[in-house]
């Protein structure tokens, strides 16, 4: 009888584990986050100085077309 308690508290100390990293519905996620988020709040700044703001995100495309002229990108960061 013991060792079934221990096998038991075993396998639902075993499904408490594997609940931690469920992924999260978008109503979670909205109550996390805090909704939606900003478009067109992030900074791109260029190795030449310049900084280029209202860049919608700061993927490698963005920042590399953000700084074309002004011999690529350094830096970006974003406000949400």
């Amino acid at each position: 009888m013991f060792r079934a308690n221990i096998i038991i508290k075993f396998f639902i100390m075993k499904k408490q584990f594997l609940n931690l990293g469920k992924a999260l519905n978008k109503a979670e996620q909205k109550e996390i986050f805090g909704g939606t988020m900003a478009y067109g709040a992030c900074t791109v700044g260029c190795n030449s100085g310049a900084q280029i703001g209202s860049a919608p995100d700061c993927s490698e495309s963005t920042m590399n077309s953000a700084c074309a002229n002004q011999g690529g990108s350094s830096i970006c960061s974003c406000l949400y």
